[in-house]
């Protein structure tokens, strides 16, 4: 009987021991870094085409904590960095005789500070689905080259500020009693002004302040 005792004590000392999930009052510290893709076009014309990519492939880093009032959600503030090449463009166009050559780049890059959340649907579990969101400040900077006949090059860049958010789907795996890792995938949304940033390389355009989005994917590791 005692040996039975003693035997259900190590097994409910070794269970606690190696306890998981997330508990109410935990305080969560989280790095990332992944890959991102724009999802529209620019809409500016240029050399009577139109619509060349904002931003092609990216990276993101970042970093956010986060406070559980309960198991289920946790709030708290992230800053994140993305940097996007954009598009590389070159036409030629037809002039009575004579043939003009039309270069452009386009880069983006974005800064931003949120407010942000987890919503567990296993908190108790040793591997966990959560869907992460957030939103507030972004400040985005494109910058833009312009090349015509390799006589006029002029490269400008507009900054801007506006509000944005993501919202997405995340899964981790808890491999020590106090950390975890996993991977996020993200819908971000922004608002920008193309059409400014145009007009300041000599370039007409309709397009107004409008909203741009990106999908990416994020690698987490968390200490709690």
């Amino acid at each position: 009987m005692r040996k039975l005792l003693l035997l259900m004590v190590l097994l409910m000392g070794g269970s606690s021991l190696y306890a998981a999930g997330i508990d109410s009052g935990d305080f969560m510290f989280s790095l990332y870094g992944g890959l991102g893709s724009g999802l529209q076009k620019t809409g500016v014309e240029f050399a009577g085409e139109k619509d060349f990519a904002w931003g092609n492939f990216g990276a993101e880093l970042g970093l956010s904590g986060m406070y559980f009032p309960n198991p289920y959600l946790g709030l708290g503030a992230d800053i994140h960095f993305s940097g996007f090449a954009g598009s590389e463009k070159e036409f030629w166009t037809k002039s009575g005789y004579h043939w003009h050559n039309y270069k452009m780049d386009l880069s983006t890059s974005l800064l931003q500070i949120m407010g942000v959340g987890r919503l567990y649907l296993n908190p108790e579990g040793t591997s966990r689905i959560y869907i992460p969101f957030g939103g507030g400040l972004t400040v985005t900077n494109s910058e833009f080259g312009y090349t015509e006949d390799d006589w006029y090059h002029i490269k400008r860049d507009y900054t801007a500020t506006s509000l944005g958010y993501y919202v997405g789907l995340g899964w981790e795996v808890d491999w020590q009693d106090n950390s975890s890792f996993g991977l996020e995938a993200r819908y971000n949304s922004f608002r920008y002004d193309m059409g400014n940033l145009a007009a300041r390389v000599g370039i007409d355009s309709p397009v107004g302040e409008k909203d741009y989005s990106y999908i990416s994917l994020v690698f987490t590791l968390s200490f709690r």
